[in-house]
């Protein structure tokens, strides 16, 4: 990153699914203790599922240990679907 301290990361740490190819979520909740100079930027708009489907995933992942805490929000310009219980 020197001369410039430009580092470009892409990353989640709720994506444990990874696990099994060793991916280790933890290393995001590290990044900024190793650069505390960082800007995050969270992209908190999920566009390919439902206000029901993101608010069911979220309770569910709110669960999760260890990890940022977030708020993700439908693209609200997408249209009702079905209901979800």
């Amino acid at each position: 990153a020197k001369p410039y301290n430009n580092l470009f990361m892409v990353g989640d740490d709720d994506q444990s699914i990874y696990g099994f190819r060793r991916s280790e979520s933890e290393i995001m909740l590290h990044v900024p203790v190793d650069f505390p100079n960082l800007k995050r930027v969270e992209l908190d708009i999920n566009y390919r599922c439902h206000k029901d489907i993101i608010d069911a995933s979220q309770r569910v992942i709110s669960h999760n240990e260890n990890r940022y805490a977030k708020k993700i929000s439908p693209d609200t310009t997408q249209k009702k679907a079905g209901k979800v219980e």
